[in-house]
């Protein structure tokens, strides 16, 4: 995959969370950054967490609805998938099972969440459940982790049985290819400003669109 293909794959990742933000109540868009800055930090986002990240940077949201109704409105947020951007992440399933395994993967359906516990097994391996045929990734507000994490996992279902050293050996494979996983990706990360979401105090605001970094020297 060339990096203006996987650039704009990551603006339309982008896109779309930002248009779905763009749609909530006031309530909804303050859980959704600070379950982000949480997520940043953490890795995972936590009901006392999130609580907390809303009390430093939005302290009229918890005085306005009460702790209680936050509570229960942070708590449903983490249990909620993430619909507009389950969509794009099955067709991208499907799109690199045919490029990249040539259609031999078994169809997965991939369920983009809020938050979820324990969705990462390995910081490049998501959870999946091979009896449901179904993959969880979180949203993170950083596209080109996402789709590297997609890939990696899809690259643990082909190991299969050999999910040790076959699965490092699909990672090299894939690789080579010029596949989109996470190794590529951080190579890639000294030369593009990939698209991300603000979250909070972290990012100011949020950057639409990719671009090659400027080499100075």
């Amino acid at each position: 995959m060339k990096i203006d293909e996987l650039g704009q794959l990551c603006q339309k990742i982008l896109a779309t969370a930002v248009s779905w933000r763009q749609r909530q109540s006031a309530l909804i868009q303050a859980v959704h950054s600070s379950t982000l800055f949480v997520i940043h930090g953490a890795g995972e986002a936590s009901l006392e967490f999130v609580i907390k990240a809303l009390d430093e940077e939005s302290g009229d949201i918890l005085w306005e609805y009460g702790e209680s109704e936050v509570g229960f409105a942070v708590l449903e947020f983490f249990g909620s998938e993430f619909g507009d951007l389950s969509g794009i992440f099955n067709e991208l399933f499907a799109h690199l099972n045919w490029r990249y395994f040539a259609g031999r993967l078994p169809d997965h359906l991939v369920v983009v969440m809020h938050a979820a516990s324990n969705a990462k097994l390995k910081s490049n391996l998501g959870r999946v459940d091979e009896k449901l045929r179904k993959i969880v990734i979180v949203y993170d507000g950083r596209p080109e982790e996402m789709v590297s994490l997609l890939l990696d996992t899809m690259a643990y279902i082909a190991a299969g049985s050999d999910a040790g050293s076959g699965w490092q050996e699909e990672l090299a494979r894939l690789y080579d290819l010029g596949a989109p996983t996470r190794r590529r990706v951080e190579e890639l990360d000294d030369a593009v400003e990939w698209p991300h979401e603000r979250a909070w105090c972290c990012t100011p605001e949020d950057r639409l669109s990719w671009q090659l970094r400027i080499k100075k020297g």
